[in-house]
């Protein structure tokens, strides 16, 4: 059987050898790096189904290596944030930028052990999924409806109300035309397989978008863009790499 790939990012070389001692033992195929900026360039390379970084390193951050690796690779490999950070506010920022999970130090082995095997045991079930689900799907239009269980009531809506969906954890936020976010059980790559193609592209790790919702795209920095959704209250940031997908299916 396949050994499944962990990249540790960790500046500390106490915890980044703990590390790689307890997940070798576990029957991981562990990789390590102290820089940001390498575990950037490691997780192309070998393309790991895990990856657990540091926040608090020198040169390029654990925010940083999230956002780089989110704008190059749109696979979905979990991410778990290891640090001594436990403000709410950094944890919500971590969450934001798509961690799936986020542990802070000192930690128990058990618990980073737990972490590990559950999100990789549903990256396992989500590839699977897809693997499965990839022939035979018929592809929904943009006037077609959809049930959404939300607050112990059922209530239907067509794929064209839906101006975004923003990933939250195992669920997701639908912000629709009535401007009242609707929170269900359903992650991100659920939606991307009954939501119309045509309409519909995942611009961030974290969110998708109707792009005929789309209402201004501003140049930021670092190549980013600032795209503004119609009656969703916060500016979303994507890359030039979903900038130019965005103008295909405008020009389709």
């Amino acid at each position: 059987m396949k050994k499944e790939k962990i990249l540790i990012i960790e500046d500390e070389y106490s915890i980044r050898t703990n590390l790689f001692e307890l997940l070798t033992n576990y029957g991981y195929l562990v990789f390590t790096t102290a820089d940001g900026r390498e575990g950037i360039t490691l997780s192309k390379e070998i393309k790991p189904d895990l990856i657990i970084c540091d926040i608090m390193m020198p040169g390029v951050d654990g925010y940083n290596v999230i956002e780089q690796i989110n704008n190059s690779n749109s696979s979905g490999i979990p991410f778990i944030f290891l640090t001594s950070k436990s403000n709410p506010e950094d944890f919500r920022k971590g969450m934001t930028l798509g961690a799936d999970d986020y542990i802070t130090k000192p930690y128990k082995a058990s618990e980073l052990i737990n972490a590990v095997e559950t999100r990789l045991s549903k990256y396992r079930k989500l590839n699977k999924t897809d693997k499965n689900n990839t022939l035979g799907n018929k592809q929904k239009n943009i006037e077609d409806k959809i049930l959404l269980k939300y607050n112990n009531t059922t209530q239907i809506i067509s794929f064209n109300s839906i101006n975004c969906i923003i990933a939250e954890g195992e669920y997701s936020n639908v912000f629709t035309d009535s401007k009242k976010p609707m929170l269900v059980r359903r992650v991100l790559k659920d939606w991307e397989k009954i939501l119309p193609n045509s309409a519909f592209l995942r611009i961030h790790r974290s969110y998708l978008v109707n792009i005929n919702k789309i209402s201004s795209i501003e140049k930021g920095c670092k190549g980013n863009f600032f795209i503004k959704i119609q009656n969703y209250p916060e500016t979303l940031i994507s890359s030039r790499r979903y900038l130019s997908k965005i103008k295909e299916k405008l020009s389709a």
